[in-house]
C-alpha cells in the first residue's frame, strides 16, 4: 500500500481561520481549500471523504451546503454561504468566528447569505457591541431592512 497515495484522500483540518477561502464542517472543523483555487475543486478532491465521514449524497458540490457546511471566502469582507439560516447552523459558525475572534477586526463587513437569497451584512463590532447571539442579531438585522 502506497501510504502517501492514502494519506492525501483526507483533508487536513486546521486549528485557525486562515483568510484563505475555506470549508467549515457541522462539526466545527475548518478546512483550507488550498492548494485549489476554487471550493468545488476542494469537493471534487475529497469527494470520497466527504461521502463517508459525512454521508452527503452525490454530486456532492451540490448538496454539500444542504448537509450544513459553511463555505467561508476570506478577505476585506468576509462572505460566508450556508443553505439556510438555521439555528444549528449559526450557532456553528458563531462558535467557529468567536474561536477565531483574534483574527477578525472589528471593523471587518461579514456577508452571510443563504441558498434561498437571504443577505444580511454586517461588521464584526456590531455583532459583538450587540450582545445578542449570531442568530438572534441576524434575525433582527432581517427585520430592521
Amino acid at each position: 500500500m502506497n501510504w502517501y497515495k492514502e494519506a492525501i484522500k483526507y483533508p487536513k483540518p486546521k486549528n485557525n481561520l486562515s483568510w484563505r477561502d475555506m470549508w467549515f464542517s457541522p462539526d466545527g472543523i475548518l478546512y483550507s481549500i488550498f492548494p485549489f483555487i476554487i471550493h468545488d475543486d476542494w469537493v471534487d478532491n475529497f469527494e470520497d471523504f466527504l461521502m463517508g465521514k459525512y454521508n452527503i449524497e452525490q454530486p456532492v458540490d451540490m448538496h454539500i451546503l444542504d448537509a450544513d457546511w459553511i463555505r467561508f471566502r476570506g478577505g476585506t469582507t468576509i462572505n460566508i454561504e450556508v443553505s439556510v439560516f438555521s439555528r444549528k447552523i449559526i450557532k456553528n459558525l458563531e462558535n467557529i468566528l468567536f474561536q477565531n475572534q483574534k483574527d477578525i477586526l472589528l471593523d471587518n463587513k461579514i456577508q452571510l447569505e443563504s441558498t434561498k437569497g437571504e443577505v444580511v451584512i454586517f461588521t464584526w463590532g456590531e455583532f459583538i457591541q450587540s450582545g445578542l447571539s449570531l442568530f438572534d442579531f441576524m434575525s433582527e438585522k432581517k427585520s430592521n431592512r
